[in-house]
């Protein structure tokens, strides 16, 4: 079994015994809310979250961070979520086509960015560093280790492909650096490879730069320039139907508080503390 086979076993392990306990536990006390989320998003969620719960003290949010694709394999194989947060409308759009979840809303938007910790700028490379007008050479220099996310399973991995492309259409050596790529599950699982210096470049999305950067963490970013760039929306939905997971009218009710909360003003602004730039 590889390493995405025996993540997304275990996501179906734990997503049944969770609601499993989840059902016990909102007969006895509250209402459990199961999010499913880019894990591109996870500090701006859970504090959105925290406000969500002060103001609904009958409601517990249940967090999953991982890649948008993991989430919507557990999702078709029977792992409901109530909230579905997804980096790109690639999987939304899908899980809305099988009625598994409502339309998506988008909540913000991101770019990519090239990263590399702060005390390594490049290695092997220029003098001045990573900079704007040298990143996408680097990105190309056979001589850098280039770090990236897989696109079979993360949005991200399919904007870097897309990106790598459009780069290919004037310097070939493009499209044979994406090939020697070192390919992981999310671009969170970049930032470790980069501090233990197992990789000197790596694609990210630019929110997480910011949120490191917040966080006080050494790292050294520049966002991709145009024409090479894109504007990758995050979108939320929320479960429509499914035969494993009853909706309760007091479920719906909370869902949608959420999904408005997160659309609000204060969700916005919570977002674009974190890096995000706001839908609205």
């Amino acid at each position: 079994m590889n390493r995405f086979s025996t993540i997304i076993s275990i996501l179906l392990a734990c997503g049944a015994m969770t609601l499993s306990a989840m059902a016990r536990a909102e007969a006895q006390t509250h209402t459990t809310i199961r999010v499913f989320a880019s894990d591109a998003t996870e500090k701006p969620v859970r504090q959105i979250g925290y406000i969500f719960e002060k103001e609904h003290p009958n409601a517990k949010l249940h967090y999953e961070f991982s890649a948008s694709g993991v989430f919507y394999i557990a999702i078709v194989q029977g792992v409901p979520p109530d909230i579905y947060i997804s980096a790109g409308n690639k999987y939304q759009d899908k899980l809305t086509d099988k009625a598994s979840i409502g339309l998506p809303r988008t909540i913000a938007y991101d770019s990519l960015s090239a990263a590399t910790p702060c005390y390594n700028p490049v290695q092997d490379g220029p003098k001045e560093g990573l900079t704007e007008s040298n990143v996408i050479s680097l990105m190309t220099n056979k001589n850098i280790s280039l770090a990236v996310a897989r696109p079979t399973l993360s949005p991200a991995g399919d904007y870097t492909t897309k990106m790598f492309d459009m780069i290919n259409r004037k310097d070939p050596e493009a499209l044979p650096a994406l090939g020697r790529a070192r390919k992981v599950l999310s671009p969170a699982q970049i930032f470790p490879l980069l501090a233990q210096q197992k990789a000197d470049l790596g694609i990210v999305y630019s929110s997480q730069v910011a949120a490191l950067k917040r966080q006080a963490g050494c790292v050294n970013a520049v966002t991709i320039p145009r024409p090479y760039n894109m504007r990758v929306p995050f979108t939320i939905s929320v479960l429509n139907k499914s035969p494993f997971h009853f909706v309760s009218p007091e479920r719906r009710s909370l869902d949608q508080a959420f999904q408005r909360l997160v659309l609000s003003r204060e969700g916005q602004s919570i977002l674009k503390q974190w890096g995000f730039v706001p839908a609205k």
